[in-house]
């Protein structure tokens, strides 16, 4: 069935809603293509640009100045790209043309003027199970399998383009799309979240927006189905109508896993590393405070800028960081005066106070004010818990762990 009606079907849009999916849409960028060409897989130049702005540590490198630098960051085409999957990898895109094939050549429908060579670690069959995810989240347009090196023209392609994959991307679905996803060019992670609520999760839905897009989306018995390659599906069943997280956008859904070999949490944060959802944060109940459901919300960028630190078995977090952590964590407003700038988290069950330590920085990536999460031994256990949650959902960029604090010279440098 159409893939607009998925959401129509699912969660009642109005023509209000209608309008701001047409308002995000519009914002993206044309998508990038993977191929096969006899037993090798290619990507265009936009695909891998967009993975690499996507995928967090992915690096580019090559022997002119200015190849070797954090694959987000502007500047020309490098010959190397190297992205790290979550839990399945590094696959490494080797530009091709004016290497091993000639200068100009090209391939059917490419966008951008460089052609990469697909290689993963792990061999080709994981290669072809990440080509699969590619076309199947909608990052990437299939550009077809060919026995030799295609050529396109006015009266079409020779050799004509075979499935990408035999069974695994039906394009009678595909076809189906009224107007495919484009890339987002955004400097912020989707507005659609996922909750975990006392070991439950939850969707908004933005996010099921998002989800509507993968091939093979269906609508059935009042469910979103959502495939996953080789691993099952989840689906997706209206909860309520209420708005209950800051960071929430439109009526809550329950999320359902028929998976194997992968649990819900690795999936969805999969899904986070592609940045295709967001963490919307963990949460002890449904029922949250009033004050905490009217709070601001704080879209996380895509590359974080917030950091933590353990000195001397201290935990302390910048502003930019405790600022995500107030709309993705249970405040305890029995402690909590914000006009007085008074914190408490609860978080899986340990109560954390925050104190502000100093305005200027302590360390050299520190963003904004200093602020400690305490040293008690008793609540060490979920202070580390929390730590590597922040980490891994990427609202912080690093967890350094330090003796004592560094000190900056007359010259501005920092020494440890």
């Amino acid at each position: 069935m159409e893939t607009k009606t998925i959401a129509a079907a699912a969660a009642g849009l109005f023509l209000g809603a209608g309008l701001g999916a047409t308002v995000w849409w519009s914002t993206r960028v044309r998508r990038g293509h993977v191929y096969r060409v006899k037993d090798h897989f290619y990507a265009d130049q936009a695909l891998v640009d967009d993975l690499a702005r996507r995928l967090p540590g992915a690096r580019r490198s090559g022997p002119a100045p200015g190849d070797a630098r954090p694959a987000h960051e502007p500047g020309r085409p490098s010959p190397v790209v190297e992205v790290f999957l979550y839990q399945r990898g590094k696959v490494v895109f080797r530009r091709v043309d004016g290497e091993i094939l000639p200068a100009g050549v090209a391939l059917p429908d490419q966008v951008g003027a460089a052609i990469y060579r697909i290689e993963h670690e792990s061999g080709s069959q994981d290669l072809e199970d990440f080509v699969v995810l590619l076309v199947q989240y909608g990052l990437a347009e299939s550009g077809g399998a060919y026995p030799s090196w295609p050529t396109q023209t006015r009266d079409g392609i020779t050799p004509r383009p075979q499935p990408l994959h035999p069974t695994a991307l039906n394009p009678r679905m595909a076809d189906s799309w009224s107007r495919r996803p484009e890339i987002s060019a955004a400097k912020t992670r989707p507005r659609g979240h996922y909750f975990v609520v006392a070991g439950d999760y939850f969707a908004d839905e933005a996010m099921l927006t998002s989800l509507e897009w993968f091939h093979g989306t269906d609508f059935v018995n009042d469910r979103v189905v959502v495939p996953a390659w080789k691993r099952g599906s989840i689906q997706l069943t209206k909860h309520s109508g209420v708005h209950r997280f800051p960071e929430q956008e439109g009526p809550l859904y329950t999320i359902t896993p028929l998976l194997e070999q992968v649990t819900l949490e690795d999936f969805l944060v999969e899904l986070e590393h592609y940045n295709l959802v967001s963490w919307g944060g963990e949460w002890p109940d449904l029922e949250t405070d009033a004050r905490t459901r009217l709070m601001r919300r704080q879209a996380l960028p895509m590359n974080p800028d917030g950091h933590a630190v353990w000195v001397a078995g201290e935990l302390f977090v910048d502003e930019a960081a405790l600022g995500y952590m107030m709309t993705r964590l249970e405040l305890d407003y029995t402690t909590t005066r914000l006009d007085r700038g008074l914190i408490t988290f609860t978080w899986r069950g340990t109560t954390i106070d925050v104190m502000h330590v100093d305005d200027k920085p302590r360390f050299q990536q520190q963003r904004g004010k200093l602020y400690s999460l305490g040293a008690n031994m008793r609540a060490r256990p979920a202070l580390e818990s929390l730590a590597s949650a922040l980490l891994l959902h990427r609202v912080i960029a690093d967890v350094q762990v330090l003796s004592r604090w560094p000190w900056r010279g007359s010259n501005g440098r920092w020494h440890a």
